[in-house]
């Protein structure tokens, strides 16, 4: 048998070669591709549990937490539309929810939510869902602005808004919250009521319209502001809405302002609402509100002086007579304004 000639066995090596380098080729190609499509894997089971975690936190309030979970979120993939929507979802919920209180800081939140908003704000089409967007950027604005880390004026985002949506019910209760806390005129309250009026005829969100309504005219010294939030309380009551702690206890101290003796008119105050209205209102405010005795005694003598403005002079005689019960003669204002209504009654 004749010997194969060298050139061709080395031929037959080369193809051989070629063949064993296509195959590794092949496999090293199927490892990456497997090392990627495990790698996606993982780097999106990651993010769901840290979304989850996100949500847990949100469920929560606490919102400085979710956001340091999903800047974890966002190092892993920053493209991520699931993460982009939950800090959408996050900036949203957490100016919607920051509690107003004017002691407090509010500049590094709103840094943090200004970038995620704008860029929102950037992507959306013009409407609803950028109306909603543009007006929380405002509120970001205002909540810097209240503590000087920025000279945007807020009011300029909102008018943006309202022509966009007129009725947009986020920037109008801003708005009005944001002439109240800024000036606190007469002419500013007259503004505000018509932003907050604006802001209920678009039928959403009332919950969160009255919530910031109420905390602005709560916050108003004046005396015309607590006038309209005891307006605002006898509407919120025939809505079936619930008024804000922090409200009920400033109107309960405006009453003794009005009716103990500091008020040069408290006539006024009396005839903010009809006889009958006032008095159901107060019922309502006040029933079910956990006093001590001294401020239990002056709840009597509030509801006593309504009683007798309606006519319902045996109520009110009863009542004035409780307030002062167990007193020493003499011992206050409240005593002697008692007494003098007691002996006007019985005669």
């Amino acid at each position: 048998m004749a010997e194969e000639p060298k050139d061709g066995k080395f031929q037959r090596l080369l193809k051989w070669m070629g063949y064993i380098a296509a195959i590794l080729s092949f496999l090293g190609t199927l490892y990456g591709l497997g090392k990627y499509v495990y790698d996606r894997a993982e780097t999106n089971r990651k993010i769901d549990q840290l979304l989850a975690a996100e949500m847990v936190q949100l469920k929560g309030r606490d919102y400085e937490s979710a956001w340091r979970t999903l800047e974890q979120a966002v190092k892993l993939k920053p493209d991520s539309s699931k993460v982009r929507d939950a800090e959408h979802s996050l900036a949203i919920l957490w100016l919607d929810d920051i509690q107003l209180q004017r002691t407090q800081k509010f500049s590094a939140i709103s840094q943090k939510l200004v970038s995620v908003l704008s860029r929102d704000i950037a992507s959306a089409k013009p409407g609803t869902d950028h109306a909603d967007l543009l007006a929380h950027l405002g509120w970001a604005y205002y909540l810097q602005f209240r503590e000087e880390t920025s000279e945007v004026d807020p009011a300029v985002t909102f008018a943006q808004v309202i022509a966009e949506d007129p009725n947009n019910p986020y920037a109008h209760s801003m708005w009005g919250y944001f002439l109240l806390w800024s000036h606190r005129g007469m002419d500013d309250l007259r503004k505000a009521k018509k932003h907050f009026a604006s802001a209920l005829d678009s039928h959403r969100r009332e919950d969160y319209v009255r919530q910031l309504q109420t905390l602005a005219l709560a916050d108003c010294s004046e005396d015309y502001c607590q006038d309209e939030l005891l307006r605002v309380a006898s509407a919120m009551r025939q809505e079936n809405r619930p008024l804000p702690e922090h409200a009920v206890l400033r109107l309960f101290g405006h009453y003794y302002f009005a009716f103990g003796g500091a008020s040069s008119n408290p006539q006024q105050f009396m005839n903010v609402l009809p006889p009958a209205e006032h008095l159901v209102t107060f019922h309502w405010l006040f029933d079910n509100l956990q006093l001590d005795e001294g401020k239990s005694r002056s709840r009597t003598y509030y509801l006593a002086i309504l009683q007798e403005a309606g006519g319902d002079r045996e109520h009110a005689l009863t009542n004035y007579r409780l307030a002062i019960a167990d007193q020493r003669p003499h011992s206050g204002s409240m005593w002697e304004a008692a007494t003098a209504s007691i002996k006007r009654l019985s005669r």
